[in-house]
């Protein structure tokens, strides 16, 4: 939560208030997604992994939900795409698994900013 208020020091209060909401809802949605994911035990993250999702559902949400749900699913697609470029190359199994949650989060956070520079 560090993440939102440092984000609210940096913006204007009166004139980004909805911003803010949006950006701690966006940080409690995609954080509250990996703690689910570490909890299931479906995908080899880490506490770091849920902390970074919580930072950057923060970021993409101060812009608005479009960003965070664009910045998410071009992240799932590159680790998805990362994922399989691996088996491909046979730098690794099908039946191994290979920790990409960092990674999805990264290039949701860049596509999302991306996204935003593009977008006036």
């Amino acid at each position: 939560m560090s993440a939102v208020a440092a984000m609210g020091g940096l913006s204007d209060l009166p004139a980004d208030a909805a911003g803010l909401v949006t950006a701690s809802l966006g940080s409690v949605a995609l954080g509250a997604a990996y703690v689910a994911l570490f909890a299931a035990g479906h995908q080899p993250s880490g506490r770091l992994d849920m902390l970074l999702a919580f930072a950057v559902g923060g970021l993409l949400g101060l812009f608005g939900w479009v960003f965070v749900v664009f910045g998410v699913f071009t992240g799932l697609l590159l680790g998805t795409m990362l994922r399989i470029g691996l088996v491909l190359t046979k730098r690794t199994g099908t039946a191994s698994i290979t920790a990409v949650s960092r990674f999805s989060l990264m290039a949701s956070a860049v596509f999302g900013l991306l996204l935003r520079l593009l977008v006036p």
